[in-house]
């Protein structure tokens, strides 16, 4: 880990030079995959949660490594994106996700994701049929706050009736990629931690709603 800062360097300059060489970028980077492995590996023991990880799909891409939480069964994953030139971290939302119903503390928790990254991006796992008069939602779907937009999709996707109960996504946090490992570890631990929790709390709504079902049944 103590090379971290020289792994993700190298591997920044192979791919400039591969830009600028004008053919095929070939990255030699199993070691900065290994390290986000470990580092992934690393986050429920440093975040003091229940949680474990699984291997799932192995890496996403080049540079990106994804993993399964064996508590909420939803994909956690690490990755360095040279399109956006950052480090990140995500954590899928489970499902179904009944925003409607999760108390304050599930905002709270998102809302201070803000305080251990760069930006917080959410990425909705449906997306809203587009209304007749598009311009009415222009300004819910350009927000940059990954609140906002998180409540947004989901209200839009309730209010036309496009899904039963939408799915909620994924929340990713983000670091620039020359952020120090001395740095990461303490802030992604704290983002994981909290997307843990968020988790939980959906979990705990859809405890509540199954055993409201079953208690239906045995009435019925």
């Amino acid at each position: 880990m103590a090379q971290w800062s020289d792994l993700v360097a190298d591997v920044i300059r192979q791919y400039v030079q591969g830009l600028r060489a004008g053919g095929t970028i070939e990255l030699c980077a199993e070691e900065l995959i290994e390290s986000m492995s470990l580092i992934l590996a690393a986050l429920p023991k440093l975040a003091s949660t229940r949680d474990q990880l699984a291997d799932d799909t192995g890496p996403l891409s080049t540079l990106g490594i994804r993993h399964r939480s064996k508590r909420f069964g939803v994909g956690i994953g690490m990755g360095l994106s040279f399109k956006d030139r950052n480090i990140y971290l995500y954590a899928e939302m489970l499902y179904p996700a009944q925003l409607w119903r999760v108390g304050a503390e599930f905002w709270e928790k998102m809302a201070s994701l803000s305080h251990f990254c760069d930006s917080v991006v959410y990425g909705g796992g449906e997306c809203a049929p587009e209304p007749e008069d598009r311009m009415s939602v222009r300004h819910l779907q350009g927000s940059k706050c990954a609140v906002f937009t998180m409540i947004a999709n989901y209200a839009l996707l309730k209010a036309q009736e496009a899904v039963p109960e939408p799915t909620c996504g994924a929340v990713e946090v983000q670091w620039s990629w020359g952020t120090k490992i001395e740095h990461l570890l303490p802030c992604a631990a704290e983002c994981f931690a909290r997307l843990s929790r968020m988790n939980c709390l959906l979990q705990r709504v859809n405890y509540i709603d199954e055993k409201g079902k079953a208690r239906r049944r045995q009435g019925a």
